[in-house]
């Protein structure tokens, strides 16, 4: 019954609660349609998203990138929306703080990077939208890279190369 409490307080749906075992059922060993089975939604905290795999030339599992991008709310809203998500599915202690946001010149964002326990986000706010008097367009993302196959991070990207969640068998 406490769960059911915890998982109506949390708005989590149906659909969200099965994607919780989408992360759980990665594994390194996967084929393309094992992972195509998973689907390609994903809910990061309140807000919905898609799961965005690549594989290397030899069909093995390169890195699974959940990635949503939205327009509400402020950026301390969404890192503390998605740091309860991955606290309810990584059992991440609450007491960590995020890094020191980066700046990403070009693209006039903001980005936070936060690491929970073995697990890595980033919201991404453009800056620019506030001074128009919207909410910010923000972009969070969160990546499993398999050891030894992702992409080497390359400074100035969005963001995403930066984020892995080091899992069994991942990094």
């Amino acid at each position: 019954m406490r769960v059911l409490g915890v998982a109506a307080l949390l708005g989590v749906t149906s659909l969200a609660a099965a994607e919780k075992s989408v992360f759980a059922r990665l594994h390194p060993a996967m084929t393309r349609a094992e992972v195509e089975k998973l689907g390609n939604k994903v809910s990061l905290g309140a807000y919905q998203g898609h799961l965005i795999s690549s594989f290397t030339s030899e069909g093995a599992l390169q890195r699974v990138d959940a990635i949503a991008t939205f327009r509400q709310g402020s950026c301390p809203e969404a890192l503390e929306s998605v740091r309860r998500y991955l606290e309810q599915d990584f059992g991440a202690p609450r007491s960590l703080k995020p890094h020191i946001p980066l700046r990403y010149g070009g693209l006039h964002q903001r980005c936070h990077d936060w690491r929970l326990g073995a697990a890595w986000l980033q919201v991404c706010c453009a800056r620019h939208e506030l001074k128009e008097g919207r909410p910010p367009l923000m972009n969070v993302s969160a990546s499993y890279g398999v050891k030894g196959r992702d992409a080497p991070i390359v400074d100035g990207c969005h963001g995403e190369d930066s984020l892995i969640i080091p899992l069994d068998g991942f990094h």
